[in-house]
């Protein structure tokens, strides 16, 4: 009795290390790069840079622009500027929280909207946006 419930115990557990675990899979994930941190008193925020190829979900723009956002300045969702030509009816924006993820950026063309946010911020570090959402605008 006590070899057969070790040996259940034994194959349990192989079977436990030998099942992959589910992996949680986003859409896209965008690189954040040229990061400035603004920190002064109760202001914080950031300014980064950010670019998306064409197609990263079905039939979205690319998009490259810079974004900038803060929780005193602009508490709400605000746009971020094109570097680039800006596709018809395209549009990127981004908000800073001190409640959820510290960043969220909204990708917004035709009839969908799709948006991610970050996992903890550095200062004046990179970091990347991971894309988990897409819906209806």
């Amino acid at each position: 009795m006590h070899t057969s419930f070790l040996t259940a115990i034994a194959a349990l557990a192989t079977s436990t290390v030998a099942a992959p675990l589910e992996a949680r899979e986003g859409y896209a994930t965008w690189s954040a790069t040229d990061v400035t941190t603004h920190v002064a008193h109760i202001q914080i925020g950031s300014k980064f840079h950010l670019t998306a190829p064409a197609g990263y979900v079905s039939d979205a723009p690319a998009f490259d622009v810079i974004c900038d956002v803060s929780i005193l300045d602009d508490p709400e969702i605000q746009p971020c500027v094109f570097n680039s030509e800006q596709a018809t009816g395209s549009k990127v924006e981004a908000a800073w929280s001190t409640t959820d993820a510290p960043v969220t950026v909204y990708h917004t063309f035709g009839s969908t909207k799709v948006w991610g946010s970050s996992g903890a911020l550095a200062f004046n570090a990179d970091f990347m946006i991971d894309v988990m959402n897409v819906g209806s605008a």
